[in-house]
């Protein structure tokens, strides 16, 4: 028995991979055409940028971090900072706080949307457009424009993967409402019907636009800056669903809080106020909102910024800070080190002679994640078996599978480990990956579900002959569909539950193959040799002595017919002809095979012989056999007696008187059955049938 075993998650084998590519968030533009240049590992000043704007930007590089374009929201640039063709008119603002946002559509390398929101709660709402990247001789250009999603909107707008690591999640919300509307982008565009999320509060001040929204790089957290009201809000995020829940108010942030931002491993918060220059810090690894508004801690009031603004992850793995109108951008460090340890640098990342505003670029949270995480698997009580796509210069590795209940097991230092999870639940995965250029965080969300184990099974008559064919039953556990494989039938494929005529014409033996699926696992059960298909004999020689039919040789049962029916009881190796015509035998071999033996024509009886009249008187009983014939003269004659499968049990002369004669031949000893006697005079023979009882 062969048995192979897959898992399978919507069609064949379960993959997660976080990240898109590892440098499209690697250039930045913003501000007075301010602009950075991440690729070495440090933030290098970029002094060549179009934008000129007070807010929301949005840029985007190819996977091996080669700028392709950059937007304000207003107005599109190509690599060479030259508006693109159809690039202008867009409907987002130079005030809007995230203003637009990049995303590349799923499935593509070259098509990708501008997602844009206007400023103030203004009518533009939130649209998108489409560049098309092979326009132009590959500078790009816009071909689709303004396509209006729903209006009016707040300045909110954020990004983040669907949980099957492929669409994105469209994050944004209603101007004087408390709902969340978000949309799915796919290889077969945006789903214009959202996924709408009526929770937290309601926005009652005009001024509840401003403020940014954002997702955790652990896709599971959503925290929003509500800037007019001075509180921002935090939520559970489902990546499966796009479904917010679960608020938690950080009530209290004076004055007008602008900017936020997650650390690398989701745990901690940052939240800049425009009003009181206040840069703080919130600690979310309990999940409980009383211990996480405990937890507020001032980082710093800054006096040299200007108000301060936007704060963005980069791909460094820190977080920057833009103040208005001012030559330097500050830095947190350490973003997952609470209080004073995150590290924060004022004024300490040069701009080379531009200037920041409020604004930063906008980017998919996907986008500032280095790592990409590969999983397979996501069965509850099989192992999910993980690994990093970029092994080149690795140092070390640690996992954390944010699983506690496993004890030593929630932890890994191995480059490929493998975890059973405790249980079928949402998990963040955490890694912490040291390279020679550096120490990198990534994180994934898998998913473990209850599947139902798929077991293949079947049975069928394994023993054929040429030419017939068999049925198969199948025996499968929670199979929903199946495909076998029958090498050598007739059919030799079959997609039924239950497949039946399965003919095999040549002998030999022959495999069978059962792969039964349930939409997420498969299991294939290889039987080789299963089928034998023997061929049938020769055609056997029918034998008739003295009107006996027998064959040449012996087989397991036998059915004699006369005339083309079946004779009752006639399943000895042999049969006695008692009339005139056509005769056969079906015979069945040692494997099962049955075949009929060819037709013969049997006529009863021989020639009487000269001199006896009125035939032959035959009495059997247990001491002699007697037998009587009247003759009209001397003769010679040949007893012979056969049994009924025409073996001779005895033979003897005798010299007969003319009138009535009697022989009785003592000491026989005949066993209970059909004899047949034959009595010859050397030309004919004379036959009798008697039966010994």
């Amino acid at each position: 028995m062969m048995r192979s075993f897959i898992l399978l998650a919507g069609l064949f084998l379960f993959t997660i991979t976080q990240s898109i590519a590892q440098r499209e968030a690697n250039i930045w533009y913003f501000g007075a055409n301010a602009g950075l240049d991440f690729n070495s590992g440090v933030p290098v000043p970029l002094t060549n940028g179009q934008v000129n704007t007070a807010e929301g930007c949005s840029a985007i590089s190819d996977s091996a971090g080669n700028l392709l374009f950059y937007t304000d929201g207003l107005w599109v640039y190509n690599r060479n900072h030259t508006s693109m063709p159809n690039g202008f008119g867009l409907l987002g603002s130079n005030t809007s706080n995230q203003s637009a946002l990049i995303i590349r559509q799923p499935g593509s390398f070259t098509t990708y949307y501008i997602f844009t929101v206007d400023g103030g709660n203004g009518p533009g709402g939130l649209c998108y457009s489409v560049v098309d990247m092979t326009a132009q001789g590959g500078l790009g250009d816009v071909t689709s424009k303004n396509v209006n999603l729903y209006t009016p909107t707040t300045e909110k707008l954020a990004a983040v993967k669907h949980a099957n690591g492929l669409d994105f999640w469209i994050l944004s919300h209603e101007s004087t409402t408390n709902n969340f509307q978000v949309y799915l982008l796919t290889a077969a565009g945006v789903n214009t019907t959202p996924v709408i999320s009526s929770v937290g509060t309601a926005f009652t001040n005009f001024a509840d636009f401003n403020g940014a929204l954002k997702v955790s790089p652990s896709h599971t957290k959503v925290g929003m800056a509500v800037w007019g009201s001075d509180y921002a809000e935090l939520f559970d995020f489902n990546p499966g669903t796009g479904v917010l829940s679960n608020p938690i108010t950080l009530p209290s942030i004076t004055t007008w809080p602008y900017g936020l931002a997650f650390s690398p491993s989701g745990q901690r918060l940052y939240i800049s106020t425009e009003g009181s220059n206040e840069l703080s810090q919130w600690d979310l690894s309990s999940n409980n909102a009383a211990t996480i508004n405990a937890s507020r801690t001032l980082i710093a009031n800054i006096t040299t910024m200007g108000t301060l603004g936007a704060l963005q992850l980069a791909p460094d793995g820190k977080i920057y800070l833009a103040g208005n109108s001012t030559a330097d951008l500050c830095v947190i460090n350490n973003p997952d080190a609470l209080g004073a340890a995150c590290n924060l640098s004022i004024n300490s990342v040069n701009l080379g002679g531009r200037f920041s505003y409020w604004g930063l670029p906008n980017f998919c949270t996907d986008y500032i994640n280095f790592l990409t995480i590969l999983a397979n698997g996501n069965c509850f009580g099989d192992s999910t078996y993980f690994s990093l796509a970029d092994t080149a210069g690795l140092i070390s590795v640690s996992w954390n599978f944010r699983d506690s209940i496993t004890g030593a097991n929630n932890f890994s230092t191995s480059f490929t480990p493998a975890h059973v999870f405790s249980l079928a639940s949402n998990f963040t995965v955490m890694v912490t990956a040291t390279y020679t250029t550096g120490t990198f965080t990534g994180y994934l969300t898998v998913s473990i579900v209850q599947c139902s184990s798929v077991v293949a099974g079947f049975q069928a008559d394994t023993t054929l002959c040429v030419g017939s064919c068999t049925d198969f039953t199948n025996q499968s556990v929670n199979g929903l569909t199946y495909t076998w494989s029958f090498p050598g039938a007739a059919t030799t494929t079959s997609t039924d539950t239950d497949p039946t005529g399965i003919c095999y014409n040549l002998a030999g033996t022959y495999d069978v193959s059962l792969i039964a699926h349930n939409g997420l696992q498969s299991d294939t059960l290889t039987l080789p040799g299963y089928i034998h298909v023997y061929a049938p004999p020769t055609a056997p020689i029918l034998i008739n002595q003295n009107d006996t039919l027998y064959l040449t040789q012996d087989y397991d049962s036998y059915q004699w017919y006369f005339m083309g029916a079946p004779i009752v009881g006639a399943t000895d190796s042999f049969f006695v002809v008692t009339q005139d015509g056509l005769y056969s035998v079906q015979l069945t071999d040692a494997n099962g095979c049955t075949f009929f033996s060819r037709t013969s024509d049997i006529a009863v009886g021989t020639s009487e012989i000269e001199g006896i009249h009125g035939g032959l008187q035959v009495f059997a009983n247990e001491s002699e056999l007697i037998i009587r014939y009247q003759t009209d003269r001397t003769l010679e004659l040949t007893f012979s007696i056969y049994d009924a499968a025409g073996r001779l049990v005895h033979t003897s002369r005798e010299q007969t008187q003319a009138g009535a004669n009697t022989l009785r031949l003592q000491g026989l000893q005949l066993a209970k059955g059909l004899y047949v006697l034959h009595v010859s005079d050397g030309k004919n023979i004379l036959v009798q049938k008697f039966a010994e009882r």
